[in-house]
């Protein structure tokens, strides 16, 4: 939109966005709003939408660079990309670590304590397991930072990685490995088995110190 953002702009996308997520169900959909100004009144708006509907916000503006015309792109909201330790998901009610090996199994929690303890090799801090109702994160003994976050299952085992930027040459690296992977929101899924770990836990050790790495540099 030329100008500054209004209502009718704000509405329009989120039909836009509506009508797209009806027609294709089976994909992920965002709403994205570009305007040359989007002012403080109408991001307090969208951030009260983002809750319920993935909302990115793009400033546009026009530069005069050594006598020709630039656009300057600038991303001032992405609700998408919230890590796990800022969003309700920190509600969660607190478990221990008999929850998840009743829910899951003692393998694939075992599995997730081994790729703690890779994490911590690197760590400047020690993190800790968190046991939670819906995941398993990680705390340094006074916050959470879930820069990665586990899901035991009975068979596999469910790693996010929040942190990696860029996500996609570690998405090809790994299916290379021919392990199971994907990016939503992006965020790096990765499924692994006890044996997709000890066939690749070269692969998957560069992959969790690099997360810490990247957390810890930001």
């Amino acid at each position: 939109m030329l100008g500054s953002t209004d209502e009718s702009h704000l509405i329009r996308t989120i039909e836009y966005w509506d009508i797209e997520r009806r027609k294709w169900p089976g994909y992920e959909h965002c709403a994205v709003l570009i305007a040359e100004d989007v002012t403080t009144r109408f991001l307090n708006v969208i951030s009260l939408f983002s809750g319920s509907i993935p909302f990115v916000v793009v400033q546009v503006n026009g530069l005069h660079v050594e006598g020709k015309l630039a656009l300057n792109f600038v991303r001032v909201l992405d609700s998408r990309t919230l890590r796990t330790d800022e969003t309700s998901d920190l509600k969660a009610k607190i478990t221990d670590r008999p929850y998840w090996v009743n829910r899951a199994s003692a393998t694939t929690v075992e599995l997730a304590e081994k790729c703690i303890a890779i994490i911590n090799q690197v760590a400047t801090t020690t993190r800790k397991p968190s046991y939670n109702k819906y995941f398993i994160g990680l705390n340094d003994g006074t916050q959470p930072g879930n820069f990665v976050t586990f899901k035991p299952r009975k068979s596999f085992l469910k790693v996010k990685f929040e942190a990696l930027n860029p996500v996609e040459p570690w998405l090809k690296r790994l299916e290379q490995g021919g392990l199971e992977s994907d990016v939503k929101n992006d965020a790096l899924r990765v499924n692994l088995t006890p044996k997709d770990f000890e066939d690749n836990k070269e692969l998957l050790m560069e992959l969790l110190q690099e997360a810490v790495k990247e957390y810890e540099q930001n």
